[in-house]
């Protein structure tokens, strides 16, 4: 939706995501219902979820300003999630040049970063890459799920990772200061993206064809972060 992590109301969560199925004649019981078109229309529909009338109207956010859209993709199924995560790029232009700091939490499968099971003492991996030490990661915390001294994420693949943000953050703030008079551009943005890394077998083809194992990035937005500055020393 168009009202959603706009300037002073961030709304993340109030719209749902659903699951169709492309032949309901073949999806397991108690599925048969969900239709694509049911899909579509339930997610759209999400719009004007009560809970999602309220926030808006209590950020006074003009319910008919905003817009509604679907993204379709295939369904990340966790028997097929080698590992899942949620990543922040932080970027200042600052005088000396950009400082850009890329900050990895990961955890092994399905398992969710933020909200394990109840009773559960999971913790996942955390990983830090800073441009102001170019080449080196900083390895905060492994994950609790696996081996000792085992990474879920290689020092290539964060350091690669780093770049390909880096780029996607300094277009995204060009892209945002081109609405603005120049005595008004920001200097700063911070994007928050959640990524899942898949197996070759996802998604499930018509022809049976796999690839290798991939990272997707299921989503980007932007953040409003405060006191960007100490977190770049």
């Amino acid at each position: 939706s168009t009202a959603e992590d706009i300037e002073g109301f961030n709304g993340a969560g109030l719209y749902e995501s659903n699951t169709g199925w492309l032949f309901p004649e073949a999806a397991p019981a108690g599925d048969a219902n969900k239709t694509i078109e049911r899909a579509l229309l339930k997610t759209w529909d999400s719009y004007w979820l009560f809970g999602a009338f309220e926030e808006r109207r209590n950020a006074g956010v003009d319910h008919l300003s905003g817009n509604m859209g679907v993204a379709v993709h295939p369904r990340f199924d966790d028997d097929k999630e080698l590992s899942n995560g949620v990543i922040t790029l932080e970027l200042a232009r600052l005088p000396a040049g950009p400082r850009t700091v890329l900050s990895v939490n990961v955890q092994k499968g399905a398992l969710s970063v933020t909200n394990p099971p109840i009773g559960s003492n999971a913790l996942p991996e955390v990983d830090v890459v800073r441009s102001a030490d170019p080449g080196k990661v900083e390895r905060v915390r492994p994950s609790t799920e696996v081996a000792a001294g085992e990474h879920l994420l290689s020092d290539d693949e964060l350091i690669s990772m780093h770049a390909a943000l880096a780029d996607l953050a300094s277009d995204w703030l060009d892209a945002r200061n081109a609405r603005h008079n120049p005595q008004q551009a920001n200097s700063t943005v911070t994007i928050d993206l959640e990524f899942k890394r898949m197996r070759g077998d996802w998604p499930i083809r018509a022809d049976g064809a796999t690839d290798a194992d991939r990272i997707v990035y299921k989503q980007a937005r932007t953040l409003i972060l405060v006191m960007l500055a100490a977190t770049l020393v």
